[in-house]
């Protein structure tokens, strides 16, 4: 699988920020190969190109999606809509090769960042990384058992992008 990434407004970021985000995305593009052909071993193909959409928002933003299609009325760090069907086995997508869109709200990123005491451009990383994962097919909020595969994922990937693991967001 060839994953790419569309960031489409990282001109929210400073410009150490950007690059470091997109620099961590193609090694994540490089390595979420193991995670997809795990997940979803039906629909993997090595030489299939797909895409993420990543929209970096604001918590007002973030807020506004997460009351209108998941009813909570509250700000969250990271949304992820996957359009991959597990039933069928396809991309409900136009473009039949985007699996989905991320949303990241900077500004719980930036708290985030603080309060755990990493770069701001750490944890836009590492909300990504979450998003990606529900994207594959993880779900925490299913199941213990399931929250303990997704961290298990997460960990592999921020691993690999040499991040701290200990960051992983289903450890939090």
């Amino acid at each position: 699988m060839n994953l790419n990434f569309n960031f489409l407004n990282l001109n929210k970021l400073k410009f150490d920020d950007r690059n470091y985000i997109v620099e961590k995305s193609n090694l994540l593009s490089k390595i979420s190969d193991a995670i997809w052909r795990t997940k979803k071993p039906f629909y993997y193909n090595s030489n299939r190109k797909v895409l993420v959409n990543v929209f970096l928002s604001t918590d007002s933003e973030i807020k506004s999606l997460n009351r209108e299609w998941r009813k909570e009325n509250k700000i969250t760090d990271v949304l992820s809509f996957s359009y991959y069907d597990e039933e069928c086995d396809v991309i409900r997508h136009p473009s039949e090769n985007i699996i989905g869109d991320i949303i990241i709200s900077v500004n719980t990123a930036s708290f985030q960042s603080k309060k755990f005491r990493n770069f701001l451009h750490e944890e836009i990383a590492i909300l990504l990384i979450h998003g990606l994962t529900h994207l594959f097919g993880y779900d925490h909020e299913k199941s213990h058992f399931e929250s303990q595969i997704q961290q298990n994922a997460e960990i592999y990937l921020l691993n690999k992008i040499n991040l701290n693991s200990d960051l992983a967001l289903c450890r939090r």
